[in-house]
This record gives structure tokens, C-alpha cells and sequence, in this order.
């Protein structure tokens, strides 16, 4: 939102469709609903995105990115899902210069100039300190307390859960 993109936000469930939306998303289309597929190639049509950040990369991750337009991008940050994403359309590839492309955090730290590094992390703490940002914490568990606790913070659907000190 900051930069002028819009963005397409895919989830697969209504509760955080608000949510996404009240955070600047143009769209928010859930993926299990019996429209998406018409939904998606409505949306694609009219905002023609060309860059896919993924942190499922499933079937569906796989039809998005066969749906989208030429030079676009897919990067996959995350798998959250067992089932395999597939290339639909290989030729995509060669002839709409499509690429499709991991990022690990991890990798990115060592091969990322300290400059270039300081420079992301500083923008980051500056997003959390003034309120940009912020991470949802659904559940607080005793570290004594985790085996025991730590099932019942997971069925929560969102947030994260910190594991704190006795």
C-alpha cells in the first residue's frame, strides 16, 4: 500500500477476508468459495498483477499463476500445504517469460551486502515502532506449561503464540 501496489489477497476462509481488507487490500478472494474461479479471472483482468508472493504453494498457488499475464513472477516463500504445487502450462514459461523463483530469508542474510541488510531491518523496525505493522498474538504459553498448553494455542485459526518465561 505504501508503495501504490494493490494487493490481491487468497485465503481459505472468510474470517480474515476484514481483516486483509481494513490492511489495504484492493481484493480478497477465498479460494474454497464456489465463485473463485470467476472471481480470480475477474480480478486478474482488472488489476493484472505480475508479481505472486506465495507462502502456500499448492494447487491452487499453481492455477493463480497459470491465470496470470505475461513477464509475471512467482515467489515462493513459504509451504504450508502438503499437496504439490504443479507448471500447468510449461510453455508459459518460454513464451510469456514467466518466472517462478524460492526465497529464504535465511539465504537472503548471507548473500545480502550489511548496507542493503541494515538498511531492510531498519525500515521494518520503523514499520512496527509507529504502528504500521504488528503481530497478533493468539496465545501466551508458560514454557513450563507447553506441552501441556501448546495444543490448545494451535487450534486457534490466526495469530501467533509466544512462548514466554516462567
Amino acid at each position: 500500500r505504501e508503495t501504490g501496489k494493490r494487493m490481491i489477497g487468497l485465503v481459505r476462509r472468510n474470517d480474515p477476508i476484514a481483516a486483509l481488507k481494513d490492511l489495504g487490500a484492493s481484493h480478497v478472494l477465498n479460494e474454497t468459495s464456489a465463485s473463485f474461479a470467476d472471481d480470480l479471472k475477474a480480478v486478474l483482468k482488472a488489476e493484472r498483477p505480475t508479481v505472486f508472493l506465495d507462502c502456500v504453494a499448492g494447487s491452487v498457488s499453481s492455477k493463480v499463476f497459470a491465470a496470470m499475464g505475461k513477464d509475471s513472477h512467482w515467489v515462493i516463500y513459504g509451504k504450508m500445504t502438503p499437496e504439490a504445487p504443479e507448471l500447468l502450462e510449461p510453455g508459459q514459461l518460454i513464451f510469456m517469460r514467466k518466472r517462478v523463483e524460492g526465497f529464504w530469508l535465511v539465504s537472503w542474510m548471507q548473500n545480502t551486502d550489511l548496507a542493503a541488510k541494515m538498511k531492510a531491518i531498519q525500515a521494518v523496525q520503523a514499520r512496527f515502532a509507529d504502528g504500521r505493522w504488528h503481530t497478533d498474538i493468539s496465545a501466551r504459553v508458560a514454557l513450563s506449561d507447553v506441552v501441556a498448553g501448546l495444543p490448545a494455542a494451535l487450534a486457534q485459526p490466526d495469530g501467533k503464540i509466544m512462548i514466554t518465561m516462567d
